[in-house]
């Protein structure tokens, strides 16, 4: 846990060469920590996988923060923890996101729900909003050829 808050702490502090190296530090801790067989094992490598993958997002590395998350949401799936499942599921949606994988959104509606039961307005109101932003961002972006029925390919004469 230490190691990833010392990759968070250098990831908000810009000093991206000490973030990238606790960040990889902290991950063969994770590692470890998943592979054992006791669940307060288990329960630091999802805090830790939580503030890593945090300090990834902020190093821009949004593939690896993504794998972070899964961690953290899994394990607070598994344990019933839905305060902190939900924290984890905004965490890989924003991961999935930045990657312009639309099913962030769907991610980010499930912690909407979990916030949703837990009363948890403010979080919801969050929720909401970002929302609101994916879509605006997806509905920006240029679109696939592939999905334009009116573009077709003309024959070339001559």
């Amino acid at each position: 846990d230490l190691l990833a808050k010392m990759a968070h702490a250098h990831a908000t502090a810009g000093e991206q060469a000490l973030a990238r190296r606790a960040c990889e530090d902290a991950m063969l801790m994770i590692e470890q920590l998943t592979a054992s067989r006791t669940s307060r094992d288990h329960e630091l490598a999802a805090n830790a996988a939580e503030a890593v993958g945090e300090a990834f997002m902020l190093l821009s590395e949004a593939h690896r923060a993504k794998d972070c998350f899964e961690i953290a949401a899994h394990h607070f799936d598994d344990t019933g923890n839905v305060a902190r499942a939900a924290k984890a599921r905004v965490g890989l949606a924003k991961a999935l996101l930045a990657l312009h994988d639309p099913s962030g959104r769907a991610v980010l509606e499930d912690a909407g729900e979990m916030f949703e039961e837990l009363g948890d307005e403010r979080n919801a109101i969050a929720i909401d909003l970002a929302l609101r932003q994916a879509d605006a961002d997806f509905e920006a972006s240029p679109r696939s050829f592939h999905s334009s029925s009116h573009m077709r390919v003309a024959k070339r004469v001559g």
